[in-house]
């Protein structure tokens, strides 16, 4: 299998009910080279601290997966230099730092493995044509079917589509979609199902079926899948319930980093 297949197939093994010892504590307040972002920035338990470093027409994530925001930020904040080259920091630089919070730190390691450390251009649109499609998966926002394109090359698709974010891995995708149609029937009718190397489709018997509507959330707002437990205990029903789970966690982050963006940007 190729590399990067095996590291977004990462699957967190681990129970999603992990104990949490959350610290509720506010950062304290100090003269810093690290501005977070937010004015309300109480960050707990696990996550990723991250940042996004721009140059010319592209940007690229510099971040750290970890088992404590808080503790992580206390520790850059008083100097480490093994936090500091990780994040691109150089001496006397001062920079915005953002946080992600996740349920368990195997969360943003899959966050981190499919967006960090690549570029991708700040106008995807105007740099990306009919050659060359971009990194974004698109979705169609008609509610009665859900419709996902793995490569889009509609010259009108920022107008027509939703745009998703670099959220996974074309190839796997195709692989693990094409599990998923025999495991569907347990949660909603099917009337329509197909998947190829470009889209995705599934039409659904009853659009305002609560396994339907779960599963559009995934791609429409990145939430976890939880009311699609469902899949039973075969050993590719557990595959496909933590490969949605990471499809979300990384549609989560691109959908809260893309306003950022957009302000950076000033892109309607």
């Amino acid at each position: 299998m190729d590399s990067s297949l095996m590291q977004f197939d990462l699957m967190a093994r681990e129970t999603l009910e992990l104990s949490k010892n959350l610290d509720p504590s506010m950062f304290d307040e100090m003269e810093s080279d690290f501005r977070p972002s937010g004015q309300n920035f109480k960050p707990i338990g696990p996550g990723i601290l991250y940042r996004v470093v721009t140059g010319g027409s592209t940007f690229s994530l510099r971040g750290i997966a970890c088992e404590s925001i808080k503790e992580t930020f206390d520790e850059l904040n008083d100097g480490d230099r093994s936090l500091r080259s990780a994040l691109k920091i150089e001496d006397d630089e001062e920079v915005e730092i953002h946080h992600f919070r996740c349920d368990f730190i195997e969360q943003a390691e899959v966050v981190m493995d499919q967006l960090f450390n690549r570029r991708f251009p700040l106008y995807e649109d105007m740099l990306c044509n009919l050659s060359d499609p971009g990194y974004s998966w698109w979705m169609e926002p008609n509610q009665e079917s859900l419709i996902v394109y793995f490569k889009s090359q509609s010259i009108e698709r920022e107008n027509n589509l939703i745009k998703l974010g670099p959220i996974g891995d074309d190839l796997l995708a195709h692989r693990r979609f094409g599990e998923l149609k025999q495991s569907l029937s347990s949660l909603f009718s099917v009337r329509e199902f197909s998947c190829d190397e470009r889209r995705l489709i599934i039409k659904p018997v009853d659009s305002t079926s609560k396994g339907y509507k779960a599963l559009r959330d995934i791609f429409e707002s990145g939430r976890s899948p939880n009311d699609l437990s469902g899949f039973g205990s075969s050993e590719i029903g557990r595959t496909l319930f933590f490969y949605l789970n990471e499809l979300a966690s990384v549609r989560n982050f691109w959908s809260q980093l893309a306003i950022k963006l957009e302000k950076k940007t000033n892109l309607s």
